[in-house]
């Protein structure tokens, strides 16, 4: 829902910031899926590309793969993570 990702969007933000060393790759790389789903599901890709991108280079990060994948394929769904 639009609403609840509007609301959380400063969250995740937040959380991005604040992740800076590997224990927190997971963190960072969730919240970089979440912001370039919704970029792309707002018609902005070549900026979603850039967060998927960025989610892919978190070397402790769980959904590397995933992140990848939606960087050559458009997002079908919310994306795990």
């Amino acid at each position: 829902s639009q609403g609840r990702l509007d609301e959380a969007r400063p969250h995740l933000l937040a959380a991005l910031a604040e992740a800076a060393g590997p224990q927190e790759a997971d963190i960072s790389g969730r919240a970089l899926l979440r912001l370039g789903w919704d970029l792309e599901r707002r018609g902005r890709r070549a900026e979603a590309i850039d967060f998927y991108h960025r989610a892919a280079d978190l070397k402790s990060f769980i959904f590397r793969e995933d992140a990848r994948d939606l960087m050559d394929h458009p997002a079908e769904g919310q994306p795990e993570g």
